[in-house]
């Protein structure tokens, strides 16, 4: 152009240039663009460009935004920026493949383009900000790029397409939502780096079929896995933190029999609705969420030695199958079974432990999920039960717990005038004895 007698190239296109010229069908640029500035062409309904010029390295933030006829199925090779939200509601963009040499695409710039089918991404970006490829329903990428350290919150939501079997072995964090309701994921593994998965990173996403977290994982955040009902992890990683509210809600092929031993919180609902039958609640624990292990199948829970938890604890975390576990812990408690939680007692049961010398001893057998019966036998201060018609295992130490000095366990023992080997010690059996030196086992422990 020429101003004032000079001659100028036209390089860019200015922010909010043509800004809801709802009218606007097409406009022909120079090869001598190299910028598109942020709103150029923002709210353009009718706008039909064809192609952008070669020229062209930055798109700006909301260039395009909600340029619904925008139809453009390729950006041009020299393209290095695509700014925020820059085409944002582009419905019918039909960009199959993006520029090798683009290195930045900003937070939400294809949101709810839902007609862009590309496959992998450039090679040369880092990080994949929020909202990027949100509701781009027919998204059926393969892989992503390998030096990629951050997916975005939201990023890929709603992407039921997605057909990515890994991720860049360098990414440390997954945001919230990132993968939420991309229903067909079929990922076999994650990256050995990564330290944090978001909130909702891969909630409803059903084909979803893990059997290992990577190692170094350190927090699951809230309903991380909630609906992955294929989901079969068969443990989880020893240097886990924390596990989120609903992290694990309705993973109904979840069969978790143990839980890392560093493990200091566990959420409401974290494992409600999983296939849980049994498990211990590490030491470590110091917050257990309710109804945590609220779930048909849930048998028992039990608390490590040491643990800072107590039963109000384990009966919240049973949560609505508490009544469940209490009547049937009831019924067994009559048959001479074993107590799997803390049942409360009436009067008759209770006068069952009168005859134990020590409140401790007591405790044991209310609390400790051993049954009641007229079975229980002390002698020398050991407390033991019958497990069969020949067997027999000790129970506890019937003193307080200041008890001092050495215990010897024999090899048989009488009760109600039948013998009985001894073959096992029970869990608990010494727990809280601070001052015991000494415990001689017999050769029939096994």
């Amino acid at each position: 152009v020429s101003i004032n007698g000079k001659i100028y190239s036209v390089t860019s296109i200015g922010s909010s240039a043509f800004e809801k010229c709802e009218n606007l069908r097409n406009v022909t640029l120079p090869a001598s663009i190299t910028r598109i500035g942020s709103c150029a062409f923002a709210d353009c309904n009718n706008l039909q460009f064809e192609e952008l010029p070669e020229s062209l390295e930055i798109i700006g933030g909301l260039a395009f935004s909600n340029c619904e006829n925008l139809r453009l199925t390729s950006l041009p090779n020299g393209l290095r920026e695509i700014g925020k939200c820059a085409f944002i509601n582009c419905r019918n963009l039909q960009l199959k493949a993006l520029p090798a040499n683009l290195h930045e695409i900003g937070g939400g710039a294809f949101y709810s383009c839902g007609k862009i089918e590309l496959k992998k991404l450039p090679a040369n970006l880092r990080e994949i900000g929020s909202n990027t490829f949100a509701y781009c329903g027919n998204l059926p990428l393969e892989e992503l790029p390998a030096n990629l350290r951050e997916i975005g919150n939201d990023a890929f939501t709603s992407c039921y397409r997605l057909n990515l079997r890994e991720l860049p072995a360098n990414l440390r964090e997954i945001g919230s939502n990132a993968f939420a309701y991309c229903g067909n994921l079929p990922l076999e593994e994650l990256p050995a780096n990564l330290r944090e998965i978001g909130n909702n990173a891969f909630s409803c996403c059903r084909n979803l079929q893990l059997e290992e977290l990577p190692e170094g994982l350190e927090i699951i955040g809230r309903d991380a896995f909630s609906g992955c009902n294929n989901l079969r992890l068969k443990a989880l990683p020893a240097n886990l933190r924390e596990i989120g509210d609903g992290a694990f809600y309705y993973c109904s092929n979840l069969r978790l029999e143990e839980l890392p031993k560093g493990i200091t919180k566990i959420g409401g609902n974290a494992f409600a609705g999983t296939s849980i039958r049994a498990i211990t609640i590490p030491a470590s624990v110091t917050e257990l969420g309710d109804s945590a292990f609220d779930t048909n199948s849930i048998e028992e829970i039990n608390l490590a030695q040491e643990s800072r938890l107590n039963n109000d604890d384990i009966e919240r975390a049973y949560g609505k199958q508490l009544e469940r576990i209490q009547r049937l812990a009831k019924e067994d408690l009559h048959m001479g079974q074993e107590v799997i939680i803390p049942v409360e007692l009436d009067a008759e049961e209770l006068e069952k432990l009168t005859n134990f010398k020590s409140e401790r001893t007591k405790e044991a057998m209310s609390y400790r999920h051993e049954y009641l019966d007229n079975l229980y036998v002390s002698t020398s201060n050991l407390v033991f039960e019958p497990t069969s018609d020949t067997e027999a295992k000790l129970v506890c130490l019937d003193a307080e717990s200041e008890f001092n000095g050495n215990v010897v366990v024999p090899e048989k023992v009488s009760i109600n005038g039948k013998h009985y080997s001894v073959t096992s010690i029970a869990s608990g059996a010494f727990s809280k004895c601070g001052n015991l030196r000494n415990v001689t086992l017999p050769a029939s422990i096994t």
